[in-house]
């Protein structure tokens, strides 16, 4: 259930340390890929390795091809 939809909450939340759990549809992550050039799956490879890098992993080899 979507509860807050607010840029200032999010950051609060973050900030204060609470677990903050974010979703991103497909419809908005096929609209990313196609701006950007690259496929849905890459999108999604890229939210995962800077959720990563917010929780510390400061190196990571991924290959893309």
């Amino acid at each position: 259930m979507l509860e807050k939809q607010s840029l200032d909450e999010f950051l609060n939340n973050i900030n204060s340390g609470k677990a903050v759990i974010v979703s991103l549809s497909p419809q908005s992550r096929a609209s990313i890929a196609f701006h950007f050039g690259i496929s849905p799956i890459q999108v999604t490879l890229y939210m995962l390795l800077c959720s990563l890098y917010f929780l510390g992993l400061n190196m990571f080899l991924v290959p893309l091809k």
